[in-house]
């Protein structure tokens, strides 16, 4: 390839990227909060989770080597930490890599469902339970996902009469050394599994990741699911979505993610003040530099965008898959990896 070619591409992906991600940027917060509370920037975090309850929002994640943290806002600009909500104590089966918590208010219950593992378990989702959104959480049973599989991030879904719970199951002992996405019943209690687990998908099924599948969270909306999730591809860690008519699928992966340059691990809420959607996650995506990002959620002719205007111009609709398509032609290497979380 001459010179003058790579730069011309070069300069086209630069341009492209600069237009259609420059609008996927964080809410504006100020880096201390003029009255002594924190800013989201001010809270190392990943996998952020926030739950809205009585006027106000509860957040969480990967925060704590031995447990997690909360923190609390009316506005999520302002936030106050809490402490711990859940510690690590000596009966449970949880002793290590505690990751990705998830509030769930249900039952008359508060309910985090979390993934963690000990020294003879590999990793697994298991809940704990509190009365107070703000804990102290304790375990509720024994894991939810399969013992004998490295399984993470596990979230929960109410859909009719029947509960569900979508996890991933990590690509480190899959047989075809890819991650997958799978979902299996659980009982309302959320205390044991109901029959056997579904695959969903396969992460190799989607053109913008490397084969990792890390972070479902997913939403119904006009009669479909969309299920989001997270892997690595062309600008580091994002979020993709699959989507479908029934809940077992069959699933149609997105062409391109929704959050890009080394944002991922979703979850979504509603606004309090509108009900406006919107989505939280970390970004970037390396060692102690982990913040929240939120962003609102809108969907613009078929397809999920974060951070745009509720009508966003038809030109940032064309030259994000273009982007995605320029930057796998020009052979953009991702190397097939999972980096440590750190805390």
């Amino acid at each position: 390839m001459n010179k003058a070619l790579s730069r011309a591409i070069f300069l086209f992906i630069t341009f492209t990227f600069c237009f259609t991600a420059g609008s996927v940027a964080p809410i504006a917060m100020p880096s201390t909060a003029s009255n002594g509370t924190l800013s989201l920037q001010d809270i190392p975090i990943r996998d952020p989770n926030i739950m809205v309850y009585n006027g106000t929002y509860y957040m969480t994640g990967t925060t704590a080597g031995d447990g997690f943290l909360g923190y609390t806002s009316t506005d999520l600009v302002h936030w106050t930490a809490q402490g711990y909500i859940y510690h690590e104590n000596a009966s449970s089966w949880a002793r290590e890599n505690f990751w990705a918590p998830e509030f769930r208010n249900a039952n008359g219950q508060f309910y985090i469902f979390f993934t963690a593992n000990s020294s003879t378990l590999k990793r697994a989702t298991g809940v704990a339970v509190a009365t107070s959104p703000l804990g102290p959480y304790h375990e509720l049973a024994t894991p939810l996902t399969p013992l004998d599989w490295h399984c993470l991030d596990g979230t929960e879904f109410q859909d009719g009469n029947k509960t569900y719970l979508i996890f991933s199951h990590e690509w480190l002992d899959s047989s075809n050394g890819t991650g997958e996405m799978w979902i299996e019943q659980i009982t309302s209690n959320f205390t044991a599994p109901v029959g056997q687990p579904t695959l969903l998908f396969q992460a190799r099924n989607a053109p913008w990741n490397n084969g990792v599948t890390d972070g479902p969270s997913i939403l119904k909306y006009g009669g479909k699911y969309y299920l989001f999730w997270s892997s690595y591809g062309p600008t580091g860690y994002n979020v993709g979505y699959a989507f479908a008519t029934n809940i077992t699928g069959p699933f149609t992966q997105c062409f391109y993610p929704v959050i890009t340059d080394d944002g991922g691990h979703s979850s979504v809420f509603n606004r309090i003040s509108d009900g406006q959607l919107m989505i939280v996650f970390h970004q970037p995506n390396e060692g102690g530099l982990e913040r929240a990002h939120i962003l609102s959620l809108v969907f613009v002719k078929g397809t999920w965008t974060a951070g745009l205007p509720a009508d966003p111009t038809p030109v940032n609709e064309v030259l994000a898959p273009i982007a995605w398509v320029a930057l796998l032609v020009v052979g953009i290497v991702v190397r097939h990896r999972r980096p440590g979380r750190s805390n």
